[in-house]
């Protein structure tokens, strides 16, 4: 917490922004070093083991598929209503005139 409180890195005040140059190096450098450190040790895993691909299980399956079918419906319902919306609008203003 000390270092969260530090005056260089919170600007010293109480909200918790931190400063432009903060974000811009740290906030995106650590998660790349990161990754780019755990790549290698992933990779050697996945040779390792002779998979050779991803396993996927029917619950696997379930789960991609579900959230794409419900997105799909959710957008058709959506688009439906948008369009009824304007039509009555238009509708009622031609009623009006």
């Amino acid at each position: 917490t000390a270092i969260i409180n530090s005056p260089c890195i919170n600007n010293g005040n109480e909200n918790p922004d931190f400063t432009q140059c903060f974000q811009n190096t740290i906030l995106v450098w650590v998660p790349c070093i990161y990754l780019w450190v755990c790549f290698p040790v992933y990779f050697l895993y996945l040779r390792c083991h002779d998979r050779g691909y991803i396993q996927m299980s029917i619950l696997n399956k379930a789960k991609t598929v579900c959230p794409y079918y419900t997105g799909y419906n959710y957008g058709k319902f959506s688009f439906y209503i948008l369009w009824w919306h304007k039509a009555l609008s238009s509708n009622m203003h031609l009623t009006l005139m």
